[in-house]
């Protein structure tokens, strides 16, 4: 699981590999998924090399293949817009149909996508342990797992409710990563 949970972490933001925060259930509901045909296409990370290629997926998803160093990923992501703000709830491609033992976790990260620039933040592992530990995440369920990793076990409905009521919260997500069409 600990490959699964930082292919996603990967998949957000080629962010350091830090410990990471996770849900159990989506943050999208079937009358929230959005689909922007714009997002399509190749978009160059930060870091030389390091690339993601978004393709349309099934329904109304996305599939992502992340792409550094000689290692890809492959995800599903769906588009969810909750207030004003957007964004993707990441899956790894075999996490919905895992086999025994197996539970799909999902990696949340906020969208900005302005032309050729995509601009995404997941949510922030230091801010959510602290207020797990300052008991300030009263609407939210949680749970730590051996190797540190938060996992929110809240229904969508609860989660979605959250996000909402911290869209402003910019500490909950971390520092924005910047990706730019590659032409």
């Amino acid at each position: 699981m600990r490959v699964l949970s930082l292919a996603c972490l990967l998949a957000l933001a080629a962010l350091s590999s830090g410990c990471l925060v996770l849900t159990l259930q989506p943050v999208y509901d079937d009358g929230s998924l959005d689909v922007d045909e714009t997002l399509t296409g190749t978009w160059q990370g930060p870091e030389q090399g390091a690339t993601v290629v978004v393709e349309r997926g099934e329904w109304k998803s996305y599939r992502l293949t992340y792409t550094a160093r000689n290692t890809s990923y492959v995800l599903v992501a769906y588009l969810t817009t909750i207030g004003d703000a957007r964004f993707l709830d990441l899956t790894p491609a075999h996490g919905l149909e895992a086999g025994p033992l197996m539970l799909p976790v999902h990696g949340v990260c906020r969208l900005q996508h302005e032309g050729d620039t995509l601009i995404l933040a997941p949510l922030d592992y230091d801010w959510f342990v602290a207020a797990a530990r300052a008991k300030t995440l009263t609407k939210l369920e949680i749970a730590l797992d051996s190797r540190q990793n938060l996992l929110l076990t809240s229904p969508t409905a609860a989660l979605r409710a959250w996000l909402l009521a911290h869209l402003k919260t910019a500490d909950a997500f971390r520092e924005p990563v910047t990706w730019t069409r590659a032409r």
